[in-house]
């Protein structure tokens, strides 16, 4: 069985309500229901996400791999976010919500990761590094934040590190992209739709040494509609489903 098609498959067996509500699907032709809710009719396999944190003033998974793999966080909040709400850190040492994804995400294969962030203010940290995302045991990965209160972002692996810039005051839409379908692939970074930075091909990023994806560990930023795909998708695909904008003219007009 097609992973895409196991994962829907586990997220019917763990409760998930069903919602039959008719729509097209741009790029299949197959009846789905609304893509933000758990249980598509013929969904095309992948299209569905794992895992879905709104952060609606709540830590719930709204994935297809439902409550059971519901976050907890240490001194947390919530704001007005990008859609609804968003979930916020208070900059201290153990500010940070976990999210129970290593063991679905340690069997190799496609993954894809989308969220929105954003950061009102750069901030000195002192010696302490500003996690954003954080995967990384001895595979995984981590996206942090300069210490010295730059205004960059870097994601480093096993593998290797790479940096790209972002501007504060505004949301913006990041995507962990890695294809690890046919084995080792690299792991690519889009921020707003674009392709920023790429880590070297490797089966480090999610292999089964990988730990719980963390967020936010002593960072001023916010976090909003994190979502994870058992797929690589095309860049309309990826654009539609992840980002939730529209592709036109080969590029991802963001929502």
């Amino acid at each position: 069985m097609m992973r895409g098609a196991w994962v829907a498959l586990v997220g019917l067996v763990a409760g998930c309500d069903l919602y039959y509500g008719a729509e097209e699907h741009p790029d299949a032709g197959t009846l789905v229901v609304d893509a933000d809710h758990a249980g598509f009719k013929d969904a095309p396999p992948g299209s569905l996400p794992m895992f879905h944190y709104r952060f609606d003033d709540t830590l719930a998974n709204d994935g297809t791999l439902g409550p059971t793999f519901d976050g907890t966080g240490t001194s947390y909040g919530f704001v007005a976010g990008k859609h609804g709400r968003a979930v916020a850190f208070d900059t201290t040492q153990f500010t940070s919500v976990v999210l129970p994804t290593q063991v679905p995400m340690s069997s190799g294969g496609a993954f894809t990761i989308g969220l929105w962030f954003r950061e009102d203010v750069v901030w000195n940290s002192g010696d302490y590094t500003q996690y954003l995302f954080d995967n990384r045991g001895n595979g995984g990965f981590q996206t942090y934040h300069g210490y010295g209160g730059n205004q960059a972002l870097t994601t480093c692996s096993g593998a290797g590190c790479r940096a790209f810039g972002y501007s504060v005051g505004t949301w913006h839409h990041l995507i962990y992209r890695h294809d690890g379908s046919a084995g080792a692939a690299p792991l690519e970074i889009f921020l707003d739709g674009v392709l920023v930075a790429t880590l070297p091909a490797s089966t480090v990023y999610f292999a089964d040494t990988q730990k719980n994806i963390t967020l936010g560990t002593r960072t001023n930023m916010q976090i909003d509609e994190l979502k994870v795909y058992a797929a690589a998708f095309d860049a309309s695909k990826q654009c539609a489903l992840v980002t939730g904008g529209t592709w036109d003219n080969d590029r991802c007009a963001l929502p």
